[in-house]
């Protein structure tokens, strides 16, 4: 009996001691350097700086959440000095001032000699997603480049993800709709319908023309079955809300036939959103050349009562960045909008008045 207890007190003790997170060390920038350099094949070599503000939620976020697990411990203290610096306080200013560090949260990696490697803004979700973003930053064999050699050596679903993944790590999401536009009628039919295609789709459908836009649409059926119809619809609208946004904003050009087919998908795909239905007029009209019938529709008191404050807010969004719209009807818009805010104030001025002793 005794025995046993040992073993599972053993047991505890080194799931405690295995399953940390990332050891951030008590030094200056200076010492971690130092710690690098006199590591010589012993430790780390680099220095990982996490630069952070007490008032910033997504470092919040990568304190409590990402950086206690295990995964991110297991990565980072390997490899790393990791510390971490509050950017007001101590030599957190100067250090700001110092590499340029602007905005939070902000990751740099140096190497034992004191150079900048590598500098990340903004962190992530998850661990995992965040080591990922990290490895493609700084090594090699994680590289876009090395990843996409491997792919046009074997043409396999997994390495095209491996690749999708660290240009999504880059951020370079552009890319990824390039790619995917370019290859995805390359991958096993089996993998062109799974959930794992289905999150490099999302990133693949910004263009009227794009492939798989219309692959997605061709196959809705089926999507909805292995995605779930919520999801797909939910993907196609945010689809043809960018596409139609991007032209009466004057980002893009669409033929009418474009205009027409993008306008049709979201007629069918709405289900009571009157967003939605401002987009179908508002395209048609942009489309027609019609900025005059664009600006009649925007009046206060005609969707203000049937939409909620989000539903306005983005309608507002549309409507102040239709190309050509005089700025004179935006302000006639937001005046107008600002008297019925008065005189609901004044309102709730009087019923307080009621109730006053």
């Amino acid at each position: 009996m005794k025995k046993f207890a040992l073993i599972v007190l053993s047991l505890v003790l080194y799931a405690g001691v295995s399953a940390q997170g990332v050891n951030f060390q008590e030094l200056t920038l200076s010492q971690a350097i130092a710690q690098a350099k006199n590591n010589q094949g012993q430790g780390p070599e680099m220095v990982f700086f996490y630069a952070y503000t007490t008032w910033c939620g997504p470092c919040r976020h990568m304190t409590n959440n990402v950086f206690p697990q295990q995964i991110a411990g297991d990565y980072f203290n390997a490899r790393f000095v990791s510390i971490k610096v509050d950017m007001e306080r101590g030599e957190g200013p100067d250090l700001a001032r110092r590499f340029g560090v602007t905005g939070f949260p902000t990751f740099l990696v140096f190497n034992s000699d004191g150079d900048e490697i590598a500098r990340i803004i903004g962190g992530a979700n998850t661990a995992d997603a965040f080591v990922a973003i990290v490895r493609a930053h700084i090594d090699p064999a994680y590289s876009p480049e090395k990843l996409r050699a491997a792919y046009e050596a074997n043409k396999t679903f997994d390495a095209a993800t491996a690749y999708m993944d660290a240009l999504i790590a880059l951020r370079r999401m552009e890319d990824v709709s390039t790619f995917m536009n370019q290859e995805f009628m390359n991958f096993p039919a089996r993998d062109r319908f799974s959930e794992g295609f289905w999150r490099y789709a999302l990133h693949s459908m910004s263009s009227i023309d794009s492939p798989v836009l219309g692959f997605v649409i061709e196959n809705k059926p089926i999507f909805d079955g292995t995605v779930g119809r919520s999801r797909v619809n939910d993907a196609l609208i945010t689809a043809y809300r960018n596409i139609l946004f991007n032209f009466v904003s004057g980002n893009t050009t669409l033929s009418r036939a474009q205009v027409e087919k993008a306008t049709t998908a979201l007629s069918l795909l709405n289900e009571g959103n009157p967003v939605l239905r401002f987009y179908v007029l508002v395209a048609n009209h942009f489309a027609a050349g019609e900025i005059d019938q664009i600006s009649s529709l925007f009046n206060p008191g005609a969707f203000h009562s049937s939409t909620t404050p989000a539903q306005q807010a983005q309608i507002e969004r549309l409507f102040t960045s239709v190309q050509g719209m005089p700025k004179s009807r935006i302000r006639e818009y937001f005046s107008a909008k600002a008297d019925i805010w008065r005189r609901s104030a004044d309102n709730f001025e009087r019923q307080i008045e009621r109730f006053n002793d």
